[in-house]
């Protein structure tokens, strides 16, 4: 009878990959324990997740790759879960030389929770404080586009990352990485991974400051942060109207419930002034962030102006309602994917409209896998920071085959209903170029009205 070996069974296993990962179990480190007793096997495959949707057929595809070498007579196989090291209660990480971590978070995107991020960072910087700038949106990645050092790249320093300086403050982030369109297609594990990377394998020198600026929700990035290492606090972005605001409160009970004390809220987008009226116009509604710090008892930051040139339903807020934050990791969150197109009782439909959020993540990529998707309508704002992740929302929706229907430009303009006037807040025609662009239909603009407060 043919001898067993180790290297046999981990030959055999490697032939097994993980769905969603797209890497062999091997490699991802899942497999433990190996015991080899004449022709008997044993292992364990330990998953990141104990909800992970794909546990029985990594079970059965394990047994089945090892059954098969010659000499084994039985395999047993073990399925389980540990949380990755540097999570849950165990000791945090240190970031050497950081004095204080800052997440700057909202609950939603397109509040401008980044422009804040970076005008805070600027700011500290002027006051003299040592800061360093995190740009932990992956999906999103827009902060070196803003500071104007999108087109470099950081140098390499006995293995370590050294970060970009612009406005004296340092710089990291997925778009110097990645630059370009190509969309961060990445589940929970890795984005766990590539924050720890971020903290540990970054030469940030001595800071006063660390900003992160967080991805829009309640999830991975963001527990992450939270699990790895001691975050001082967090300062949440919101607009007025209450569909941000509702976000936010999400945002700040997750905060809350990993012991991250919320620093405070500021509005942005809270009025516009008319430049030749002078006129002053609440767009988005008055007041929601003042009331939503005094609700929750805490500090109010102040207000952001804009400036110019700055049906069925089924939702998880039907079944989480209120303000309990959605705090999931990828694999349950493609499970919760399949169980809202399975186990809801949908009827006849002519389309089915599926609201996605901002990004390039999870719930894009668990959908296209599980159901036809006859096409995709994306949304952007005029301004480049928001098309350029338009750009990688829609080369992730080529990658996985799903057509382009077409683009539409948001907040467009915004008409002074006094006056007449028409104002370009947010630039002009950015929506119609990308369009161009790629060649994919300009659906059209939808301009700015005092409605949308509602």
């Amino acid at each position: 009878m043919a001898q067993v070996t180790e290297a046999d069974v981990y030959g055999a296993l490697a032939q097994v990959k993980d769905p969603d990962l797209h890497k062999d179990i091997v490699r991802l480190g899942f497999i433990k324990d190996l015991k080899i007793e004449g022709g008997a096997v044993s292992f364990r495959v330990v998953l990141t997740t104990p909800a992970c949707p794909v546990r029985e057929q990594l079970q059965e595809q394990s047994r089945a790759a090892v059954a098969g070498l010659p000499g084994v007579t039985s395999v047993s196989v073990t399925m389980d879960a540990e949380v990755p090291k540097g999570r849950g209660l165990g000791e945090k990480l240190t970031v050497p030389g950081v004095r204080n971590i800052v997440a700057v978070s909202s609950g939603k995107g397109g509040v401008g929770k980044s422009t804040v991020a970076v005008n805070l960072a600027v700011s500290l910087a002027r006051d003299g404080a040592r800061v360093g700038l995190l740009d932990a949106d992956v999906y999103g990645p827009n902060v070196p586009m803003m500071l104007g050092v999108g087109h470099m790249q950081p140098r390499v320093n006995v293995n370590k990352l050294v970060p970009l300086e612009a406005h004296g403050i340092r710089l990291m982030s997925m778009a110097v990485l990645k630059p370009g369109d190509e969309p961060m297609i990445v589940r929970g594990p890795i984005l766990h991974s590539l924050v720890r990377q971020f903290l540990q394998d970054v030469e940030w020198g001595e800071l006063d400051y660390l900003i992160v600026d967080m991805p829009p929700g309640t999830g991975d990035v963001q527990l992450s942060l939270a699990q790895l290492v001691p975050v001082q606090g967090a300062v949440l972005v919101t607009t007025p109207q209450e569909v941000a605001l509702a976000d936010v409160r999400r945002a700040l009970r997750m905060f809350e419930t990993v012991n991250v004390p919320v620093l405070g809220v500021v509005e942005n987008m809270s009025y516009f002034v008319a430049p030749d009226t002078g006129t002053r116009y609440n767009i988005f509604g008055e007041g929601g962030g003042l009331r939503l710090s005094e609700e929750y008892g805490v500090p109010y930051l102040g207000a952001v102006p804009l400036e110019a040139h700055g049906i069925r339903l089924m939702s998880m807020a039907v079944l989480k309602p209120g303000d309990e934050p959605m705090i999931v990791r990828g694999p349950i969150l493609h499970g919760l994917v399949r169980q809202f197109l399975q186990d809801v009782e949908w009827g006849e439909l002519d389309y089915l409209i599926v609201d996605m959020p901002p990004g390039t993540g999870d719930v894009q990529l668990s959908l296209a896998q599980l159901v036809p998707v006859q096409g995709a309508v994306l949304v952007t704002t005029p301004q480049e920071v928001a098309v350029m992740d338009v750009r990688r929302a829609l080369r992730m929706f080529e990658m996985v085959a799903v057509p382009v229907l077409g683009v539409v430009e948001n907040m467009s303009y915004f008409v002074a209903p006094d006056t007449g006037n028409r104002y370009n807040i947010f630039g002009e025609g950015g929506g119609r170029r990308l369009a161009g662009e790629y060649g994919v239909p300009f659906l059209g603009e939808v301009p700015l009205g005092l409605q949308v407060r509602e």
